[in-house]
């Protein structure tokens, strides 16, 4: 992340004045979700009551975000990743905490990245994380086309400062920002298609 980066502030109000979040929510149409709900209620009522994932279950959500790196998440055992999962949730939990502690955490598994790593936490708490990828980002900066290097996690600090600031000013979860941010590049990525 380049230090020049505009205040969280600064690019909430910008996006705000550009993107109709509320309405962007209801026309969110990504793959279909794991529970059929893109804030994932049932989903996360579960993590929530276990404390952490299985192998099994984060191979499921790994697949959900990427189908092309969940394959190397079952090169994990299922022990360290109950508890590196636990240990993340357990961080993610603590406010006082950068949302990049529990991200490093989650990013020691094989095949898990900053995106993916998101998804975790973002099941786990859909009111105050929200899923990165390139089409939210580049939404938020109002890029012509995506970004090219990966994620680190203390990006995912920033894009979580900016989520929150557009939940104070929209009322909105950051789950619902997040597919409000994808959906708006997905639609700009559309019209672009169709003027070519």
């Amino acid at each position: 992340m380049k230090a020049e980066m505009p205040s969280a502030a600064d690019v909430a109000r910008e996006a705000i004045s550009r993107m109709p979040l509320p309405d962007l929510v209801c026309r969110y149409s990504y793959k279909p979700t794991l529970d059929n709900s893109p804030t994932f209620p049932n989903e996360s009522k579960r993590l929530k009551a276990k404390g952490f994932l299985s192998l099994a279950d984060l191979h499921k959500l790994a697949h959900w975000k990427s189908q092309r790196s969940a394959g190397r998440v079952k090169l994990n055992r299922d022990s360290d990743v109950r508890k590196f999962t636990r240990v993340a949730l357990d961080l993610a939990s603590r406010r006082n905490l950068p949302p990049s502690i529990p991200i490093s955490v989650l990013t020691i598994l094989e095949g898990i990245r900053v995106p993916t790593a998101s998804v975790v936490l973002t099941v786990w708490d859909p009111r105050t994380f929200g899923i990165i990828d390139v089409n939210a980002w580049s939404a938020l900066f109002n890029y012509s086309s995506a970004r090219s290097t990966p994620f680190e996690a203390r990006e995912y600090d920033y894009y979580t400062s900016i989520l929150h600031e557009l939940r104070r000013m929209t009322g909105l979860t950051a789950r619902e920002i997040d597919i409000a941010l994808w959906t708006w590049w997905d639609e700009k990525k559309e019209d672009r298609s169709h003027a070519r």
